[in-house]
């Protein structure tokens, strides 16, 4: 029966490959679509899910609350790292912190000569604990990770870092200088990090490195400077509200210079940052759970547009196939088989539609990663819950699309099919416009929302910002000339082409930081304000 149904489909198909190419072509290019969304939902949803612990990792957040305004961070200060594993043992196993200090330093390798010397700026340099590769998964492809970052001035490199440098030269044991005069000695490379991590990490280095900036060789003490992110692995099978509960206590057995401040500390888990977190602090930039809702009812919308679409294209060549049908009951076929062969119908031109969607997923991959940011690969292909998902639904558009059309072209009265009158006429064309209506007053909304985006986008890129973006140079991490600053500025002014010249503690509107202000005649009352020094 199956393979019966299957060759009176195909033949259908071919028999009436215009009708075939306008439905099957509409679908593929609905399902194409849907896939695309699909990858991108699927994207969002694996970040951090690499890390063999993930499940156990929870970073500290930190909320204070000044003069009524909330500060919500995701940063906590050096000591609360060591002390909750100190103070907790058989509840937190591990901690490790991550430190920006020395961001956008100018990396080089000295050993070669003048000509020979590349440098290269390093946004993504971050300062860890050694017990950085005991919580989380970042694979070695050269040195220990037990001991990569036990020692100062030790640095260890992604693979395609230590390419840049070194081209396919081995790179352990080399040395990296920055251009204020520090050495990092390479101890380790490792794999490239997944784009599926809210970590972007090109060089990671030892935190033990801080200690020499501080006078005692030691890191800081204080609990008011909150700079550092701290993660914490706990025990497995502990709940994170056995820690959060202790969080009350910890505050005020530690924070002594701010008993009397409104600090709330609680943990957040490692896979919900990306989607879920957006604190002030942030290592970078993260992506919304809201997306992913507005994106899976967008993915669901435009499949239902390719099922209704379906519909109304079948249903409208019914009167092609009424003698066919009329026949068929002629010589006793039952409805319930005729249900069935059109089913079929459907469900395999479903699936031709998906494998063109497929071979057209894989054209557009390229131009949808450069859109959106990802690098998606077509690797997919060969995910069994990927592929699985694929087919599941395309065997499902198959159905709910030709379903209906089946019990329509089913439901001919034979006699009055072969006297040239179709019964269901009226009613089945009653349907059509319902669902013409329907579809078109979804890609109607579709087309509006797109293009309100579209112009709000617009907006951004074209408003007056107060000044000229284009003519404005920033210089980071400017090392030696910074101590020699009002200099280097005389220096830039002489220049024609350089009508001011500023200096500033950090980039406006993009990070900020705290200082005390004492308001006049009130030398008691002292408040924090968000400044950049200029």
């Amino acid at each position: 029966m199956l393979k019966h149904n299957l060759k009176i489909a195909l033949r259908n198909i071919i028999k009436n490959w215009k009708y075939s190419l306008i439905n099957i072509g509409g679908l593929a290019i609905g399902l194409a679509s849907f896939v695309l969304i699909v990858l991108y939902i699927n994207d969002e949803l694996k970040y951090d899910l690499h890390h063999e612990n993930a499940e156990n990792i929870y970073r500290v957040n930190r909320l204070y609350n000044s003069n009524n305004v909330d500060e919500d961070a995701a940063t906590v200060s050096f000591p609360a790292g060591p002390t909750l594993v100190m103070d907790y043992p058989g509840i937190v196993k591990s901690q490790v912190r991550f430190f920006n200090q020395l961001r956008n330093q100018w990396f080089f390798d000295y050993h070669k000569s003048d000509d020979e010397i590349i440098r290269f700026n390093e946004p993504r340099f971050m300062l860890a604990d050694s017990t950085v590769f005991d919580i989380f998964t970042f694979p070695f492809i050269e040195g220990n990770p037990e001991t990569a970052l036990d020692r100062p001035n030790t640095i260890v490199v992604t693979e395609s870092t230590a390419k840049r440098y070194f081209g396919n030269e081995p790179a352990i044991g080399k040395v990296l200088r920055v251009e204020e005069g520090l050495d990092f000695e390479i101890t380790g490379v490792i794999e490239d990090l997944p784009t599926q991590s809210h970590f972007k990490i090109d060089i990671l280095g030892s935190l033990n490195t801080f200690r020499q900036f501080n006078r005692n060789g030691q890191f800081p003490q204080t609990w008011i400077w909150n700079p550092c992110w701290t993660y914490v692995q706990l025990e497995d099978g502990v709940n994170p509200n056995t820690l959060d509960e202790k969080f009350p206590e910890f505050y005020l057995n530690h924070y002594i210079d701010l008993k009397d401040a409104d600090v709330t500390l609680y943990l957040q888990s490692l896979t919900d940052i990306h989607l879920k977190s957006h604190h002030l602090y942030e290592m970078r930039p993260n992506s919304n759970i809201v997306y992913v809702y507005i994106l899976s009812i967008v993915a669901a919308i435009i499949l239902m547009l390719a099922c209704i679409n379906f519909m109304n294209l079948a249903t409208a060549s019914s009167a092609g196939r009424a003698k066919e049908i009329g026949l068929k009951k002629v010589f006793g076929s039952l409805k319930k088989k005729l249900v069935l062969q059109f089913l079929g119908e459907a469900v395999v031109q479903s699936f031709i539609a998906m494998l063109i969607a497929l071979i057209l997923v894989e054209l557009l991959l390229p131009g949808f990663n450069n859109f959106t940011g990802k690098n998606i690969i077509s690797a997919f292909l060969v995910e069994l819950k990927i592929v699985g998902f694929i087919f599941a639904v395309a065997l499902v558009v198959g159905i709910i699309a030709g379903v209906y059309p089946a019990f329509i072209l089913s439901s001919f009265k034979p006699l009055k099919v072969l006297r040239g009158s179709l019964s269901n006429g009226a009613k089945s064309g009653k349907a059509r416009k319902v669902l013409v209506i329907v579809q078109f007053s979804i890609s109607i909304s579709l087309i509006i929302g797109s293009l309100v985006v579209y112009a709000q986008l617009e907006f951004l890129r074209n408003a007056e910002l107060g000044f000229n973006k284009d003519h404005i140079i920033n210089i980071e991490r400017v090392g030696p000339l910074f101590r020699n600053y009002e200099a280097f500025k005389q220096e830039l002014l002489s220049h024609k082409d350089v009508e001011y010249v500023t200096g500033a503690e950090d980039y406006l509107g993009i990070n900020h930081n705290t200082r005390d202000y004492e308001i006049e005649g009130l030398t008691w009352a002292k408040v924090l304000y968000p400044c950049i020094f200029s």
